[in-house]
C-alpha cells in the first residue's frame, strides 16, 4: 500500500523490471530540485485470508542506494526502514551511505553521488539490511535528494533477503 508521497517525488512503475524478482523495485521520478520519498507499507497476511500474519523475522535489503551527478550537481539516494523490533546491519568501513536513526525509522542516504549501474547485491558500500521481528506490517521509504536542475527516473530495490557485510556496523532499537 501506498500511504505518502512527498517533496513532488512520483511512482512510474511499483515494481520495474531488472535486479531480482524476489525484490520490490520500484522507480521513482525526481524532479530537479527536490527531496521527497514515496512511503510503502507492506503486510503480511495469512493465505487465502485478511488475517495478519506476525513474521518471526523480516530481513528487508535495500540495493542500490547510489547517485548520480547530472550537469555537476548531485542526487543522492536514501532508504528508510521503520524498525520498531529489531536492528540494522551496514558497511561501516568504505560505505557510501551514511545511517542514522530518527526515532524509529533508520535511514540510509547516499553520500558520494556515484552511480553503480543495475541492481547488484555484491555492491555493498551502498547497502544495508535491516531486520525487524514479530510483526505483520512493515513500512519503508524510498526516496532521494535531488540539488541538480535535472529531473531524473532511478530503479530502487528492496531485497527481501539478509546479507553480512565485512565491515560491520550495526545499529540496534534500544542505545547499546
Amino acid at each position: 500500500t501506498i500511504i505518502n508521497m512527498t517533496g513532488g517525488i512520483s511512482l512510474t512503475d511499483i515494481d520495474g523490471s531488472g535486479g531480482f524478482t524476489e525484490a520490490l523495485q520500484p522507480v521513482i521520478s525526481v524532479p530537479a530540485f527536490s527531496n521527497g520519498y514515496i512511503e510503502f507499507r507492506i503486510d503480511f497476511y495469512q493465505a487465502g485470508t485478511l488475517n495478519p500474519s506476525v513474521q518471526v523475522e523480516i530481513p528487508i535489503t535495500p540495493i542500490d542506494v547510489d547517485g548520480q551527478k547530472y550537469g555537476g550537481l548531485p542526487l543522492y539516494e536514501f532508504d528508510e526502514v521503520h524498525n520498531t523490533t529489531g536492528y540494522t546491519m551496514y558497511q561501516m568501513l568504505g560505505g557510501e551511505i551514511t545511517m542514522s536513526k530518527s526515532g524509529s525509522w533508520v535511514r540510509g542516504k547516499n553520500n558520494a553521488a556515484s552511480n553503480y549501474p543495475g541492481i547488484d547485491t555484491t555492491s555493498k558500500e551502498v547497502m544495508f539490511t535491516s531486520v525487524n521481528a514479530g510483526i505483520s506490517s512493515l513500512s519503508v521509504r524510498v526516496g532521494a535528494d535531488n540539488t541538480s536542475n535535472a529531473s531524473a527516473s532511478r530503479l530502487r530495490s528492496f531485497y527481501f533477503k539478509k546479507f553480512e557485510y565485512e565491515h560491520q556496523g550495526i545499529l540496534s532499537v534500544n542505545s547499546l
